[in-house]
């Protein structure tokens, strides 16, 4: 098969599939209603329900943390060959070794308070939505229990 014939199949399975997630997976109306995991998983996933760059860069952050106290530790009893003789690489690996967290972290918080500021967003329109169809829940049992009439009652 030719790369053409490939990537033309290729396309048509991807429209076929956008279509398929876009009519049976992604409406709100099926929040919580497929019976299927993996498709319940699909739909929160292309509706963000859950924040994924949070776990990511909590990761990065302790690579990197702790590539910086790494390489600042061995690069302290580390020498460099110059054109001028050997040259001791100590106090590089020590300013890595203390200025490399501490940048880390500022870097790190400033991403996290982002993710933080749209997790915390979320929550609390979770929580608006909730107690706005709470309150017209029972806007609606009042309403039943004394309706109202539509005509208005005419004094003579």
């Amino acid at each position: 098969m030719s790369i053409g014939i490939a990537a033309t199949i290729g396309m048509i399975a991807t429209v076929a599939a956008i279509v398929l997630l876009y009519v049976k997976v992604l409406p709100k109306k099926y929040d919580g209603k497929l019976d299927n995991k993996y498709l319940q998983w699909l739909h929160n996933y292309f509706n963000f329900k859950r924040l994924y760059i949070e776990d990511i860069l909590k990761f990065l952050f302790v690579v990197g943390t702790v590539m910086c106290v790494c390489f600042g530790f061995f690069m302290m009893f580390s020498v460099t060959e110059t054109y001028f003789g050997d040259q001791s690489n100590f106090t590089t690996g020590l300013v890595l070794l203390i200025v490399g967290p501490i940048t880390m972290r500022f870097i790190f918080e400033l991403q996290m308070m982002g993710v933080m500021l749209v997790r915390n967003v979320m929550d609390i329109n979770k929580k608006m939505n909730k107690s706005l169809s709470e309150n017209e829940d029972s806007i609606r049992k009042e309403d039943s229990i004394n309706p109202v009439n539509s005509q208005p009652k005419i004094k003579e």
